[in-house]
């Protein structure tokens, strides 16, 4: 079992930010367009299919409250088509317009729409089995955490020096990126139980990914 990450340094953040902000797209569209390319580069394909997380504690009728709830959905089918030497900058404006088009359309809420319909119809254990069927779990995804704030994270008695989120170990050839954020520093990480020869293999993607986003924003 192997808990693999690369940190992208708070230095860096602060300029993939303000970078991505110059070209009118989000941490998330960033990220996912570096996550795209790298699977695009390593398996030679000319479109790449994600899920991408989507933030439902925008619905919240309840600010500022604690709650317990796993606020997150999701965008099933984020379509990335690449064409020969296309640039991460075309690639961005492209990730971001369909994030756009499918939040616009509350894409995520779909299957939710369906399931409230569906469960008074169909009994919970017979649901479940349609679920797993019409839902499968993707092969290659991907989540965004957000930020994790070090001012609410705190354990009495000890010192928090660093925290990241993990998604579920999987076996290859699954895998799974997660991204989260703590003090500025953020972690890209994958889970999985294999070999030696998978944990290289998702150290190299791990580091592509850094390294896709870094080259990006260094390049001025």
């Amino acid at each position: 079992m192997y808990c693999i990450s690369k940190v992208i340094q708070a230095e860096y953040l602060c300029e993939i930010k303000k970078k991505a902000r110059q070209c009118g797209a989000t941490l998330n569209d960033v990220f996912l367009t570096a996550y795209a390319s790298v699977i695009s580069r390593v398996k030679n394909l000319d479109k790449v299919v994600l899920p991408s997380p989507a933030d439902l504690r925008s619905v919240l009728s309840v600010r500022d409250e604690f709650t317990v709830a796993n606020m997150t959905g999701i965008y099933r089918r984020v379509t990335i088509e690449y064409t020969p030497g296309q640039r991460f900058v075309d690639t961005l404006a492209m990730v971001h317009l369909e994030m756009e088009m499918q939040k616009s359309r509350n894409m995520c809420l779909s299957g939710i729409k369906l399931l409230h319909c569906a469960e008074k119809l169909i009994p919970v254990r017979k649901l479940k089995k349609v679920i797993r069927a019409v839902y499968p779990l993707p092969s290659v995804s991907y989540t965004n955490f957000g930020v994790i704030d070090e001012k609410k994270l705190f354990f009495q008695g000890c010192e928090v020096r660093n925290c990241f989120l993990t998604g579920s170990y999987r076996l290859p050839p699954d895998f799974q990126i997660s991204v989260s954020t703590y003090e500025e520093n953020c972690t890209l990480n994958c889970t999985l139980i294999g070999s030696k020869t998978d944990q290289r293999f998702s150290e190299d993607v791990l580091e592509q990914v850094r390294n896709e986003i870094v080259e990006w924003v260094s390049n001025i």
